[in-house]
């Protein structure tokens, strides 16, 4: 009986951490789309202003070197250089994803 019992809450235990693994991995997408969507947004307005990097940072009041990668997937920004880019671009600016050359931003 007692082995049955301990069966039992390791097979539970278990549920329980496939349950909370696959949230965490649902919320971790759910994350990375919305990062992703800001990065292709900073990009467009960008693009739809004509601006190049350079410009992008003066506007922005961030250093030239913030945005070195700015045009590249393995560019990794900061929770807060992303605010201070989304700062600039008014709440009224969408733009059209699927005409974006895959996100990115002329050079």
């Amino acid at each position: 009986m007692f082995r049955t019992q301990m069966r039992q809450k390791k097979k539970m235990l278990e549920c329980a951490i496939h349950a909370l693994t696959c949230a965490c991995i649902c919320e971790y997408d759910a994350l990375m789309t919305n990062i992703d969507l800001t990065l292709r947004r900073i990009r467009a307005f960008a693009e739809s202003n004509g601006w190049k990097k350079s410009r992008l940072a003066r506007e922005a009041g961030l250093c030239d070197t913030v945005l070195r990668h700015f045009d590249k997937d393995r560019w990794n920004p900061t929770a807060q250089t992303l605010r201070t880019l989304e700062a600039i671009i008014p709440p009224d600016f969408s733009f059209d994803e699927m005409s974006m050359r895959n996100g990115r931003m002329k050079s």
